[in-house]
């Protein structure tokens, strides 16, 4: 699945819960220009690694993306 599109950064943490509820698999990568800001990495719906800037695991979750 492949999502485009520029979020409000209050909508991130409902994007984070959908792709847990529906049992999603892969990686969100969230960029500003033309660099990747954040990424979190699912695996049927459970998180498996975050990064944020220089932040990284659940320190990247709430840290830069709630």
């Amino acid at each position: 699945m492949e999502i485009k599109g520029s979020p409000r950064d209050d909508h991130i943490p409902d994007l984070l819960r959908a792709l847990v509820s529906l049992g999603k698999s892969g990686t969100l990568v969230l960029g500003e220009g033309l660099g990747s800001m954040a990424s979190v990495t699912f695996d049927k719906g459970r998180i498996r690694a975050a990064h944020c800037r220089h932040l990284l695991g659940e320190e990247a979750l709430l840290g830069c993306l709630f």
